[in-house]
């Protein structure tokens, strides 16, 4: 298993290098890249809609079924012990990202397809990589830990309906798929996770080295099954406009998020948490949500962008934080 973790360690260093490369690589051949994308594990019909089980929702159950197994007795304790303090820090991270991609659509002027696909990345619960650069930046990393479980256990409600609510004059937003998506997709995967955690505890070691490969490989993939068919939208001059949508977007929610972690009294270490986490957005979950919404293909722009460009700015501002721990 050393050399798991050596690949694991490897790929997560040069994270962005890899997303970059396979986003040059579906551009370039966007014929054989596309073809990944088509497969299908069959469709499940649930209260007159359909769940298409494609090669990218499954990668995305594997990524969130990971997550579930990494939450501990001791962080799920956490969540239990500070209930308001977590709560209110959800709902300023859901708001504070999804006004930030309104005003940053608003403010650049972007169609509404690509404002839509902004609204949707804004929406998105934490990512997994927060706890990661919560501790790099000396932050309380149970407390970020939490925020991101809560996060994505309310997503299911909280994510569509702030699509609706802000994206909804933009583009027409079906809320019941929309939450038995991220559901199947969220909900019961990290549950299930969490569930076989409890059950199993430290004997899943060599599962889960196992299962963070395959999270790392979704993630590629996925990117790879959504920026090949969209080839001819992501190379127009949209998306010059998107990144700094992007850009404005996490600045925005990055000083939001620090005016209420001093209305709350917070310390140094739970604002850098409540930062990082707020900021740091799912965006591998929203291109996969993109994709299954259909319809224009603009909407998957800026999840698609946000993959590797989130990254960028999260790792900029960890080290921002990090310098001023002291």
């Amino acid at each position: 298993m050393n050399t798991l973790d050596r690949i694991n360690r490897f790929v997560n260093k040069y994270l962005t290098v890899f997303v970059l490369l396979i986003v040059a690589v579906a551009l370039i051949l966007p014929g054989p890249m596309s073809v990944p994308g088509r497969v299908s594990f069959g469709t499940m019909h649930l209260a007159g809609r359909a769940f298409a089980f494609s090669l990218t929702n499954v990668m995305l159950m594997i990524i969130m079924f990971g997550a579930g197994t990494s939450v501990s007795p001791e962080e799920i304790g956490h969540l239990i012990r500070k209930p308001l303090t977590l709560g209110t820090a959800v709902i300023v991270k859901y708001l504070s990202m999804a006004c930030a991609a309104f005003a940053a659509a608003k403010v650049l002027r972007l169609g509404p397809e690509l404002a839509f696909g902004m609204i949707l990345l804004g929406s998105m619960p934490s990512g997994t990589a927060a706890a990661v650069l919560i501790a790099l930046a000396g932050g309380e990393v149970p407390f970020g830990v939490a925020l991101c479980v809560i996060s994505t256990l309310v997503a299911p409600i909280a994510s569509p309906l702030l699509t609706l609510l802000l994206g909804g004059s933009w583009v027409k937003v079906d809320f019941v798929s929309m939450v038995m998506n991220i559901t199947i997709i969220v909900l019961i995967p990290v549950v299930a996770g969490i569930l076989v955690k409890l059950k199993f505890g430290e004997r899943l070691t060599n599962f889960r080295r196992i299962l963070t490969t395959l999270s790392l490989l979704s993630v590629l993939l996925i990117i790879s099954n959504s920026t090949a068919p969209n080839r001819d939208v992501i190379l127009s001059m949209e998306s010059l406009a998107v990144c700094g949508a992007i850009t404005v977007m996490y600045v925005l929610g990055v000083l939001v998020c620090s005016v209420f972690a001093r209305l709350m009294h917070m310390d140094k270490p739970r604002t850098y948490a409540m930062i990082i986490t707020a900021c740091e957005q799912n965006s591998a979950l929203s291109v996969g949500i993109a994709a299954g919404l259909g319809g224009a293909a603009a909407i998957a722009i800026p999840p698609i962008i946000a993959v590797a460009l989130n990254f960028i700015l999260a790792t900029f501002l960890t080290n921002i934080l990090a310098a001023r721990k002291g």
